[in-house]
């Protein structure tokens, strides 16, 4: 029993060792409310795995005599008096009657105790002389004992936890029972006759920690873990290395990015170079070319110089053209409307000829009867024919006037094509001249408005020529009608009853010419309408005219602008050749030499692009490796603390896990199994007592002495 007391001791110096460094959590604040600091117990079997779990918390009651707590819990007991908790669906209420000092503590039992995640979890192994053997076959056993505590973060740990969280680990032995002690990586501390292993984790950090103890009868006190959040103001530099991390890292992708694009950049206007020297040698060619034709060059710049003041004058002669061809249309206009004056007064007798047409149809048709009764009536003008000769020269006199009107109307017409052929000339060399696009545009409507005249006119003309022609025919007939009329009264006597077919033949030549004269008289009635068409083309193309004129005017204008200064451009230009020969040849081959290198650098942006991309990947490499093995940049000392149970407590004055592995010894063994036998007949205070018994007894062993 005195060797496990004095593992015992060597325990409780172990955890001053531990909690020695976190003497900051545990001081309290001077304000008036409650405190509250929270623990979590947990006892692991001897392999690391959790055996069992508590979470107490010790208040500072400042004078208070109630506590409200939250968390969902399927126990909670008073371990300080005896007023009873007050469970509720989210968390206790304690309503504090007995207590006589100023601390208070109570153990709270989860409902769910896998919600309470632990920032590691560990997987203890060991080895008797490199050999692997079980933890209960060591106790005693003589030789080099080696445990591995393999300490793994836990993912499924809150943020907080898994962040902030530091890990402090260790053990120890009394080395006058104990030939060695061996931890690589640890801080070894001495106290009295025991020697004590620390190892310190960082938050986030997976680590294999490796304990060595050499002994004739080996006995472990257990692996102590202790994790609690690192508040110490010395911390708050690793904030400030998270900034400077992050700023550095963002600067160092943006100029990695900026390069990268650069030197993209560069090897891509490679190419573009070595076509720019290309075309440089082609324009260099091209130029050696021009020099070599300037011979041939220069007579035709001369040529075309002449060429534009040739068109300059006859753009100016054109002008008084155009005013001739103002006159003649208003000439042909004139004698359209003379033309169409004469039509419309001939309705008038248009009227007559058809009324004497009547007569004579209705004289014919009566020309049978009376021919029976004047069968044998010889000699005198009985049948009227000297009125029809009468009327029938008039009506060829018409004609005669109306061919002479057509005659006129078709002399006009040739001479407005002549006019239209003249400006549709005009036309196509306006179209041909920068600058004259409103004037050929004005002229070409003006010879629109007056192809529409000539088309117009040339309808009425082909019209009244084919309507001139059957009153010809009519009036040939009725010649005819007349000389057989004439002839009648000398046959009537030889042949009798011609006169009645004669008179047939001549209604048939009066209806004939009755439709024809309706007909002319249609066509007459719309001369009006062609009247005021040619009007409304002749005022527009007499305001035509004068614009196209105008615009002629400004074009030759423009034409000998033009003519002199590309005619002071070819002098300058002549003048400067030799100088700007030498210096076009001097800048172009310049150029060329600096194209060709700047294409040829190649291999030099490649090695710059390799090295560039080294520098990166190698930086991103180290910086993810920081966080690949720790979240010690995450730490962030000005967080407050988080209550374990629910984020509704106000933050605790200090946070821990206390865990401890079971102690390996032949006393602790049957001690334990003797523990086992009596906790059946203990009652539930007693039984919390033995679970904390099992991790506090070195420490209270010292106490109690």
């Amino acid at each position: 029993m005195k060797r496990n007391k004095w593992t015992r001791f060597g325990a409780a110096a172990l955890a001053v060792t531990l909690l020695a460094p976190q003497g900051g959590l545990i001081a309290h604040a001077t304000a008036p409310a409650p405190t509250i600091d929270e623990a979590v117990y947990v006892n692991l079997d001897a392999y690391g795995a959790l055996d069992d779990m508590r979470v107490v918390k010790g208040v500072t009651l400042n004078g208070a005599q109630a506590i409200a707590d939250y968390g969902d819990y399927e126990a909670v007991y008073n371990m300080t008096s005896h007023d009873k908790p007050a469970l509720r669906a989210d968390g206790v209420d304690f309503t504090l009657e007995n207590v006589t000092g100023s601390r208070f503590y109570y153990e709270c039992i989860p409902s769910d105790p896998s919600s309470l995640q632990m920032p590691w979890t560990f997987d203890v192994s060991y080895k008797l002389d490199g050999v692997p053997m079980k933890a209960e076959d060591l106790a005693g056993a003589s030789g080099l004992v080696e445990m591995q505590i393999h300490a793994i973060p836990n993912p499924n740990a809150g943020e907080y936890y898994r962040n902030n969280m530091t890990l402090i680990l260790g053990t120890g032995a009394n080395m006058d029972e104990t030939k060695s002690l061996e931890a690589p990586g640890a801080q070894i501390q001495s106290m009295g006759s025991y020697k004590f292993a620390v190892f310190l984790g960082l938050p986030g950090e997976e680590n294999t920690y490796t304990v060595r103890i050499g002994s004739d009868s080996f006995e472990s006190m257990g692996i102590y873990m202790l994790m609690a959040p690192g508040t110490m103001s010395q911390l708050d530099t690793i904030s400030d290395f998270r900034n400077v991390r992050d700023k550095l890292e963002g600067a160092h992708d943006d100029l990695y990015d900026g390069l990268s694009d650069m030197l993209d950049t560069l090897n891509g206007m490679q190419g573009g170079m070595q076509s720019i020297a290309t075309g440089l040698d082609g324009i260099n060619e091209v130029r050696r070319q021009l020099i070599a034709s300037r011979g041939t060059i220069d007579p035709d710049i001369d040529a075309a110089l002449q060429t534009l003041e040739t068109l300059a004058g006859d753009t100016e002669s054109l002008i008084p053209e155009l005013d001739v061809a103002q006159n003649n249309l208003n000439a042909i206009h004139s004698a359209a409307n003379e033309m169409l004056t004469t039509l419309t007064d001939s309705k008038t007798d248009i009227a007559e000829y058809q009324k004497v047409l009547k007569d004579l149809q209705h004289n014919l048709s009566n020309l049978e009867d009376f021919l029976d009764d004047v069968s044998d009536i010889t000699g005198g003008d009985w049948l009227g024919l000297a009125d029809m000769r009468k009327a029938l020269k008039s009506m060829r006199g018409d004609s005669n006037e109306l061919q002479d009107s057509l005659d006129d109307l078709n002399d006009a017409l040739n001479n407005l094509d002549h006019i239209e052929h003249v400006l549709r000339d005009l036309l196509e060399l306006l179209r041909n001249i920068p600058g004259c696009e409103q004037a050929a545009d004005a002229l070409e409507a003006l010879i629109g408005r007056l192809s529409d005249l000539s088309d117009a006119c040339s309808d009425t003309g082909e019209s009244l020529r084919s309507l001139l022609d059957g009153m010809n025919g009519v009036l040939k007939a009725l010649e005819n009608s007349l000389s057989e009329l004439e002839n009648l009264g000398d046959v009537l006597d030889d042949y009798d009853g011609l006169a009645q077919d004669t008179a047939a033949i001549g209604q048939q030549a009066a209806k004939l010419a009755q439709q024809s004269l309706e007909r002319l008289n249609t066509l007459l009635t719309q001369t009006e309408t062609l009247t005021d068409v040619l009007g409304v083309a002749n005022t527009d193309a007499n305001a035509l005219i004068p614009k196209v004129k105008t615009a002629a005017t400004s074009l030759t204008q423009g034409l000998r602008a033009a003519n002199t200064l590309f005619s002071d451009t070819t002098n300058t230009l002549r003048s400067l050749r030799t100088q700007s020969d030498a210096s076009t040849q001097e800048a172009i081959s310049g150029l060329i030499d600096v194209m060709q290198r700047a294409a040829n650098t190649g291999s030099t942006t490649e090695s710059l692009q390799n090295a560039t991309d080294s520098i990166h990947n190698t930086i991103s490499d180290e910086v993810d490796s920081i966080d690949e093995d720790s979240n010690v940049l995450n730490m962030d000392n000005s967080l407050s603390l988080r209550s374990f149970t629910s984020e509704k407590n106000a933050a605790p004055s200090s946070l821990q896990f206390i865990l401890r592995t079971s102690e390996i010894s032949v006393d602790e063994i049957a001690e334990v199994q003797a523990e086992e036998k009596a906790e059946a007949e203990t009652g539930v205070w007693d039984r919390i007592v033995n679970i904390f018994k099992k991790l506090f007894s070195a420490i209270a062993s010292v106490f109690a002495s």
